[in-house]
């Protein structure tokens, strides 16, 4: 970085780079399947998906637009029923069916969808901070994005966010080129990708760069316009929007139930108006991203605010920032598809400091301590998730064992959830399920399955206690490396998602810590712990 990058190891880099990023997000992607809650929220997408399949496009579900579902859609039905006809698939085609049969190969498949267009995310992210600064800092900051341990984990399931990642960089890219350029071509370009970022996830702040970018351009000879420049780039968002989620306006009654869904989960599906910008700063920048890439990402930020080029850019993450931390509910995925865009920035940034160092072998060895400083807490964060999620879920473990040891039908006490939010027990098909914590004689309750953990959604009832001396432990399945959580641990509490943000030491799979207990005979000694 102390010098200037040949085309050859750019490409050499990058190619480095995308290999890299890949195996991040391959590694792990089948984690917890066929456990539909693995990840809350994709079993609520399949049945859009099968919608589809059944002729009927209009998704009747809009908390996120449609654009990541019909990509997904597109994306299972090519590799079915490709692979029927090259031989290689001898399942079903239709997604009702394969989802009856083989969810776990459905949820993979889409999985891989978002492995791909994360790692294609690498690739963009180069692009734009090329266009913004030079090949040096698109490498820089296709690094920070192929070892984002947010980017990483997200890539891994069919959530839009790493998909959004992608059409956001690319947005921003046709931004930066109309802003350049100025021409009624990257206009259009410009508007078409907005367009579709914006009916992959609500994410109005685009409008941000798409109108700086206007006003900032300067076209030879001074023709189009601006305002000729505005209605084209508009006109074509406006277009591109209504192409990728059409049912937003065809079916304008539902769209607009679900609008009012969405505002109240954002004012009131958190701790508090505005207490985004806390959990942001303490979990999706400081838990996830480290304290250096933090401050040389929010310095950057400040920064580039003040340059002419990078000021679309750096507008719209600004102004999304504010968005996400007025906010009431606060998750770090919503962070996720902003990071290639600050990572863009924190790239231009870095190059701007090493070019302060002294010439020769000291801005070199300076360069590579300050990259090691920036990536060394997100890869060590990703590589350690994926080594939780490429093990077995002790939910999968808890359920073989009951299917090797219990049998069918057997009247089984669950502990742990209240329902409806049962994400964490384990998968019970087959057996008789009670959850009213007794054991009176009428209801056969053979075994009983506990679950625990920091999350809320696996916590015993008071009543437990009244039980355990009638119950015998035969098997216990933790997470941990012990049965105790460890300390350092951090779990995003309003996620229902068993693997931690940080405190990674300890950690060896996800899932809560699962007991299961068989109802003692009369005078047989329980051993329950």
């Amino acid at each position: 970085m102390g010098c200037a990058t040949s085309p050859r190891s750019t490409r050499l880099g990058l190619a480095l780079l995308l290999a890299a990023g890949l195996g991040l997000r391959l590694w792990g992607l089948d984690y917890g399947l066929p456990l539909s809650m693995a990840r809350p929220d994709e079993e609520v997408l399949v049945p859009r998906l099968i919608t589809f399949d059944a002729g009927d496009p209009n998704p009747h579900w809009f908390m996120y637009p449609t654009l990541s579902l019909y990509l997904t859609f597109a994306w299972l039905k090519a590799l079915l029923i490709g692979g029927r006809a090259a031989g290689v698939w001898r399942g079903p085609t239709d997604l009702a069916a394969l989802a009856a049969v083989d969810a776990g190969a459905l949820y993979l498949l889409a999985r891989l969808l978002s492995a791909l267009l994360g790692t294609a995310t690498i690739a963009a992210t180069y692009l734009l901070g090329k266009l913004v600064g030079d090949r040096r800092a698109g490498l820089v900051a296709a690094l920070l994005v192929a070892f984002s341990f947010l980017h990483v984990r997200e890539s891994h399931f069919f959530k839009p966010d790493a998909i959004l990642s992608l059409f956001i960089t690319g947005a921003l890219i046709g931004c930066v080129v109309l802003q350049q350029r100025a021409t009624a071509t990257a206009a259009a370009l410009a508007g078409i990708i907005c367009g579709l970022a914006l009916s992959v996830k609500y994410t109005l702040t685009l409008v941000v760069p798409l109108l700086l970018a206007v006003l900032l351009g300067h076209p030879p000879g001074g023709r189009p316009s601006r305002i000729a420049r505005l209605a084209i780039a508009g006109g074509t968002a406006a277009g591109a929007a209504f192409l990728g989620s059409p049912y937003t306006l065809l079916a304008w009654d539902e769209f607009q139930g679900w609008v009012r869904v969405a505002r109240m989960w954002v004012q009131f599906g958190g701790e508090g108006i505005a207490t985004g910008f806390r959990y942001h700063l303490t979990h999706s920048f400081l838990a996830a991203q480290g304290l250096p890439l933090t401050l040389l990402c929010l310095g950057g930020l400040a920064w580039a605010l003040r340059v002419p080029r990078l000021l679309p850019v750096a507008a719209f993450l600004l102004v999304s920032f504010l968005q996400l931390g007025f906010a009431s509910a606060a998750y770090t995925r919503y962070l996720t598809p902003f990071l290639p865009g600050l990572f863009v920035l924190a790239g231009v940034a870095f190059v701007r400091l090493v070019e302060h160092l002294p010439e020769g072998a000291v801005r070199r060895v300076g360069a590579g301590c300050l990259l090691f400083l920036l990536i060394a807490r997100p890869l060590h964060s990703a590589v350690r998730f994926d080594q939780i999620v490429a093990a077995p879920d002790t939910r999968l473990l808890a359920s073989e064992w009951l299917i090797a040891h219990v049998p069918a039908g057997t009247p089984v006490l669950v502990l742990g959830s209240d329902w409806p939010y049962v994400f964490g027990d384990p998968p019970l098909a087959g057996y008789t399920v009670r959850r009213n914590p007794t054991l009176d004689p009428k209801l056969g309750i053979r075994y009983v399955v506990t679950h625990e953990h920091p999350l809320p959604f696996s916590r015993l009832p008071a009543a437990f206690e009244m039980l355990r001396p009638a119950l015998r432990l035969e098997q216990t399945f933790s997470p941990f490396g012990g049965t105790e959580v460890p300390p350092d641990a951090l779990f995003e509490l309003r996620d229902a998602f068993y693997v931690p943000l940080a405190g990674f030491r300890d950690v060896v799979r996800g899932g809560p810590l699962i007991r299961v207990y068989r109802v003692a005979s009369s005078g047989e000694p329980n051993g329950a712990s």
